[in-house]
């Protein structure tokens, strides 16, 4: 049997050390990440995807060749599951159980645990399952509850006050179809494109939605099947990829219909079965998904924003932006850093040929002038003729930092592997870290070390047959979860 154990409650970060534990490949984007199985453990791939902060999802779809045991230690958050095996089954147990309750395909079930016991699912072997569990952190939905309208958060700390958070809690409900409908949405697409993140939002929404109203009034439904074919469902799937990259534009129905080669009937009923709403509500919805984005991670003015996104009026885009998540443009930007307070980002480029030890030095010299006075931390890899690096700080600084980095002549190519915002740092000690091919050492006033088993992290990914760029995503997560081991 193999085990994994983990401390997280965010969706993502669990995601990502699953990863790094069964040496898997993981594509981290946006609120949003995808890890392959390692073929030596099983077949399949993991989701992950984060709503708001306290409400995130994790997807299972996965044959595994051995039992594998998750374990949750529960003990720096309350954490709620929402559970729904939509095929096969998994088994779960609290920590001081001996016996583990099956969790049948299409039940609907609901777990919460204590700080001093854990909550334990197994996965068993060489069976497909199909499991979709939802995250709901009661502290952080406290730190959000003004966004979007607040009716969210303020809705999900009502189903902590039904359940009561003083002890632990298990709720196995009856066999659900209807809640399939929405949960089958979730395996739909591989990648983690925006589409997808606008159909897992949509479905993850409603599959909450259905969850909770089995809680409240537990009973089996059912739900008319389709009528549209599968191609014609593909084309409507092409249809909202083409919305969402052309946002700017302001299209016809019409323009919808030929562009999907079905009818205007055809093409509602298929953003009905994929989204739960018209194609107008789901544009509307894209528009606003991607504006939060744009202003978490770039620092385009809002009148740069409203452009991107097709709306001319920037006075109706600031009444969408506060009608659709209940504060304004200027209010949610100066938000952010109370919620996430540290904006992340790596890149990889190719280091100049002609570069010499003088030319590294003077770069980690300038790092370190730079990176203090504006509270940057981070790390420099300088290997195999690339440089990686990621830095930690506010958003601002980051970016401006990062106009100064693209016009350095020092290297070239350079490709950004992720950026976005995090709760933490993991390289808060060090105002910027070194590691070459022979050495690991820290450009910091603060003298602590870096362990040297990260530059066997890098050797060992750097053996693997992938794309540059998935390579150094690899070894972002690997250092990444190092770091918080060590600092912990």
């Amino acid at each position: 049997m193999r085990k994994f154990k983990v401390k997280v409650s965010n969706s993502l970060d669990m995601l990502k050390r699953l990863a790094v534990e069964t040496d898997s490949l993981i594509n981290e984007d946006y609120g949003s990440a995808v890890m392959i199985w390692n073929k030596a453990l099983g077949d399949g791939i993991s989701r992950a995807f984060e709503i708001l902060p306290g409400l995130s999802v994790i997807i299972y779809d996965v044959e595994l060749k051995e039992d594998f045991l998750f374990t949750k230690d529960e003990s720096i958050a309350n954490t709620l599951y929402l559970m729904y095996c939509l095929e096969g089954n998994v088994l779960h147990k609290f920590g001081n159980e001996k016996i583990y309750e099956s969790v049948n395909e299409k039940q609907n079930v609901f777990l919460q645990g204590e700080k001093h016991r854990s909550n334990d699912v197994l996965i068993p072997a060489k069976s497909r399952v199909k499991l979709s569990v939802i995250y709901i952190v009661e502290s952080l939905l406290e730190t959000h509850r003004d966004f979007k309208g607040g009716y969210l958060s303020s809705g999900l700390q009502e189903l902590f006050n039904f359940i009561g958070t003083d002890r632990p809690y298990r709720y196995f409900g009856p066999l659900n179809s209807k809640i399939a409908h929405f949960a089958k949405q979730l395996y739909v697409g591989k990648n983690i494109d925006f589409v997808n993140r606008l159909l897992m939002e949509a479905s993850v929404l409603q599959l909450l939605a259905n969850q909770i109203s089995s809680l409240q009034s537990p009973k089996s439904e059912s739900i008319v099947g389709e009528k549209l074919s599968t191609k014609e469902l593909k084309r409507v799937l092409d249809l909202s990829n083409h919305i969402v990259n052309n946002l700017d534009k302001n299209y016809s129905i019409l323009h919808y219909t030929k562009y999907a080669g079905i009818s205007a009937a055809k093409v509602q009923a298929g953003f009905k079965h994929y989204f739960n709403e018209t194609i107008n509500t789901f544009t509307r919805n894209a528009r606003m998904a991607k504006t939060k984005e744009l202003i978490e991670t770039t620092n385009l003015n809002f009148s740069e924003i409203s452009y991107l996104v097709g709306i001319s009026s920037r006075s109706y885009f600031s009444k969408e932006f506060q009608n659709y998540y209940g504060v304004t443009p200027t209010k949610y930007r100066k938000s952010i850093e109370n919620i996430k307070p540290h904006f992340e980002l790596s890149y990889h480029s190719v280091a100049n040929s002609g570069n010499t030890d003088e030319d590294v030095r003077n770069i980690l010299i300038s790092s370190k002038e730079n990176n203090t006075n504006r509270n940057i931390t981070g790390c420099l890899i300088n290997y195999n003729d690339s440089f990686f690096q990621i830095l930690e700080g506010s958003k601002n600084d980051i970016l401006s930092l990062m106009k100064k980095i693209k016009s350095d002549d020092r290297h070239s190519d350079l490709e950004i592997i992720w950026s976005g915002f995090r709760s933490h740092r993991s390289f808060h000690n060090f105002s910027m870290a070194y590691i070459n091919n022979d050495e690991v050492r820290t450009i910091s006033d603060r003298n602590k070390a870096i362990d040297t088993d990260v530059l066997d992290i890098i050797k060992t990914h750097q053996r693997k047959t992938i794309p540059v760029s998935r390579f150094w995503e690899q070894v972002k997560n690997q250092l990444m979860v190092h770091m918080e081991s060590v600092a912990s």
